[in-house]
């Protein structure tokens, strides 16, 4: 079963317990993929952005920024771009549909 919330060490990393302070990022998420159905949970940041950046040179900078901020076994497997994070009428991160739009993409 995957992680509503993906947690290491007992640390949540969610824009809830963690600040995104990245100059080109508006808001972002994080949420826990099991890539196969199998396997350990990884780490996938979206990421909505102010301005346009190159996808390596954003996954490596969040990627320092939060391993700032989580346990050092916990790493960002894959950032991505969205134009926007589905939310509910309460304006929660709909996190199971960022989770199934991801790995729809990337199966």
């Amino acid at each position: 079963m995957l992680a509503s919330q993906p947690k290491s060490g007992g640390q949540v990393a969610s824009p809830t317990a963690h600040s995104c302070d990245h100059p080109a990022v508006a808001e972002w998420a994080a949420v826990a993929v099991q890539p196969g159905g199998e396997g350990a949970d990884r780490l996938v940041v979206l990421a909505v952005l102010r301005e346009p950046r190159p996808r390596d040179e954003l996954r490596r900078e969040l990627g320092r920024q939060l391993a700032d901020q989580l346990n050092p076994l916990y790493k960002v497997h894959d950032g991505v771009v969205a134009e926007s994070l589905p939310r509910t009428a309460s304006n929660k991160l709909m996190r199971r549909s960022l989770r199934a739009e991801y790995l729809r993409a990337h199966p």
